[in-house]
């Protein structure tokens, strides 16, 4: 189930951990092609899932910067162009929701999305929230929505 409020996607998914299973279905599960050069910039302290999610995510075709910190991410952030954040909620020395605020000072246009098993108490500076139990059809499919509806909010301020 899929709710979609303001520009927030939220996965209503059980709050499981992450099995063997599910990374054993990420690896090994079907590669929908999608055509981007987009960036997105993955935040997280646990360093495997960082490479697992950018594996899954070069396969579709994006282009991706990891970072463990929240330090790092906005030093990425200021120096590169992104077309998405997907942070983890726990960070070292931080949150994701308090790591969006910054970013959001930073570059308010790019969506940053939560990426953790629970949703959290607040979601007040980001635009999303996948559960990380999702599919990985379900997760490439809320990728490309909150890519896509970055590219329109630029095009749309282009065109003003």
């Amino acid at each position: 189930m899929f709710s979609v409020f303001t520009d927030t996607v939220y996965s209503g998914r059980v709050n499981r951990p992450v099995s063997s299973n599910t990374a054993h279905k990420w690896r090994f599960g079907s590669r929908p092609k999608l055509s981007s050069k987009d960036t997105i910039l993955c935040v997280d302290e646990d360093e495997e899932l960082l490479r697992l999610r950018k594996s899954v995510l070069e396969d579709a075709g994006y282009a991706v910067l990891m970072a463990t910190t929240g330090a790092r991410a906005l030093e990425l952030l200021t120096d590169t162009q992104v077309s998405l954040v997907l942070s983890g909620h726990m960070i070292r020395a931080t949150t994701g929701n308090a790591l969006a605020a910054e970013m959001k000072r930073i570059k308010p246009e790019v969506p940053v999305v939560l990426y953790c098993g629970a949703l959290p108490d607040s979601l007040a500076f980001v635009d999303g929230f996948i559960n990380n139990e999702e599919s990985r059809p379900n997760f490439l499919t809320l990728i490309a929505g909150f890519i896509r509806t970055y590219r329109e909010r630029i095009e749309r301020s282009m065109a003003s």
